[in-house]
Order: structure tokens, then C-alpha cells, then sequence
């Protein structure tokens, strides 16, 4: 899922993986406390990585993506 680059991490995530990341990560950051302001900056330059590559975000069948995005990653996963 990553691996080191000319000093980067990269890390690869299926679209479907991608579009529930960033749904969390935009509905979470409200109520993380936060420790140290780049905690917070970080995440929210991985959320702007994300947004700039799914155009399913803009589109109003988006809660339909989420949704199937979502079965898609759980796959065959006992749910919590």
C-alpha cells in the first residue's frame, strides 16, 4: 500500500479506498482535538491530495458512490 520515493512516502489507495478516506477525514477533522497544528495541516493537505483526483465528490450522486465505495472496502469484513 506504500513504499519510499526520492524521500516521499507514497501511498496508493483504490478509488473506492480514496472516497471513504476522504469522507472521513472531512467529517472527522470537526472533532479531532488536535496536538500540534501540523497534525491538523497535514491532514488537510491529504484531504486537498484526495478531493483533487475524485470527481465523484461534485457530483450529486455522491452518498451513492460513498455507499457502494463503502461495501466495496468492507468486502466480506465483519462489521464493528
Amino acid at each position: 500500500m506504500s513504499f519510499e520515493k526520492e524521500g516521499k512516502i507514497v501511498v496508493e489507495l483504490t478509488k473506492s479506498e480514496a472516497l471513504v478516506l476522504y469522507n472521513f477525514l472531512y467529517t472527522a477533522t470537526e472533532h479531532i482535538t488536535f496536538e500540534h497544528y501540523s497534525e491538523k495541516k497535514i491532514l488537510w493537505q491529504l484531504q486537498g491530495n484526495i478531493e483533487t483526483k475524485l470527481g465523484e465528490l461534485f457530483q450529486s450522486n455522491f452518498l451513492d458512490s460513498l455507499e457502494e465505495a463503502r461495501k466495496e472496502v468492507q468486502g466480506d469484513d465483519e462489521v464493528l
